[in-house]
């Protein structure tokens, strides 16, 4: 007999977000959440990549940090956004 929880582990993170919203929506709200794990995920490595160019190329610190600084700004005002945009519709 196979448990709740191997059950869960197989799914995966995106598997049980998908689950959770077939069970409270429709398959559409289920696709556009995945869409919307999927451009977080890809924003937060954009960001780590940028990052660590930042910190291997420029060489002044002032530089680096202010640049890591714009960065951040760069993520946060993204991540608005796609919460206005995106997952505020899908939520209210």
């Amino acid at each position: 007999m196979v448990s709740q929880q191997e059950t869960i582990g197989a799914l995966g993170p995106t598997g049980i977000v998908m689950l959770l919203l077939v069970a409270l929506g429709s398959a559409q709200r289920a696709t556009i959440a995945i869409a919307t794990f999927v451009n977080l995920i890809l924003l937060m490595h954009i960001v780590e990549g940028v990052e660590s160019v930042i910190c291997d190329y420029v060489h002044n610190e002032k530089t680096k940090r202010i640049c890591v600084i714009l960065l951040k700004c760069v993520q946060i005002e993204s991540l608005k956004y796609l919460y206005l945009f995106v997952l505020g519709p899908l939520l209210f």
